[in-house]
């Protein structure tokens, strides 16, 4: 009914609040560093001529800073990858039953062929030998897709931050820049695996209101 359905929905989104919040904390923070940016920007420039070190300085500072909020992001991304991919759902259940019932048409197929056999010899040779390659083919069709699967999983690569022993302003600028790229692209990701797990019917195997269930 309607109202069991609405239930169902309030308590997946209980469910999964707490990892939602955290998500839509670490974003508000980047929300806000993004607005600030331009004018942070604006400013080294002006005071690049006359006062570079205390500007190389700010510039170290907002490396490191978007640095550690990179790590965070990256961090929260491979959690959240982890728990989408431990959510049992129908598409995980979906290569055992097709296994299954690929094992149950051979069978019959291959008890096809010796009726057929008896009757005429080629007819009952060809149904097994369809058989023997739908036995094989469908193995090697679904892995081929658990490896495309595979490599379309998300990758988390190590934050690397990098500030040359002898810097200049605009290498600085640059790294910063390419910073703020990284974090817009991991901020997309994020968004994504929300999405994913805010349509999940059920809830990651680690939380703790399931474990308390």
């Amino acid at each position: 009914s309607a109202e069991s359905k609405s239930l169902d929905r309030l308590r997946r989104a209980l469910l999964l609040q707490p990892t939602l919040a955290d998500a839509h904390l670490l974003m508000a923070k980047i929300q806000r560093s993004k607005k600030q940016w331009p004018e942070m920007l604006s400013s080294w420039e002006k005071a690049a001529t006359d006062r570079t070190d205390q500007v190389l300085d700010l510039l170290r500072g907002y490396i490191v800073e978007r640095g550690q909020v990179l790590t965070q992001l990256h961090r929260r991304i491979g959690q959240t990858n982890q728990r989408i991919t431990a959510t049992p759902n129908s598409k995980q259940k979906k290569g055992p039953n097709t296994f299954r019932r690929t094992l149950g048409i051979f069978f019959l197929l291959f008890i096809a062929s010796l009726f057929l056999t008896e009757v005429q010899a080629g007819l009952g040779a060809l149904v097994f030998l369809g058989s023997f390659a739908s036995l094989v083919v469908v193995p090697l069709v679904m892995r081929a897709q658990r490896r495309k699967a595979a490599r379309q999983a998300v990758m988390i690569e190590p934050i690397r931050v990098g500030i040359p022993p002898m810097p200049t302003v605009p290498v600085l600028m640059a790294e910063a820049r390419g910073l703020n790229r990284d974090i817009e692209t991991a901020e997309r990701t994020l968004k994504m695996q929300q999405a994913t797990l805010s349509a999940t019917s059920i809830s990651p195997p680690d939380h703790p209101a399931q474990r308390n269930r």
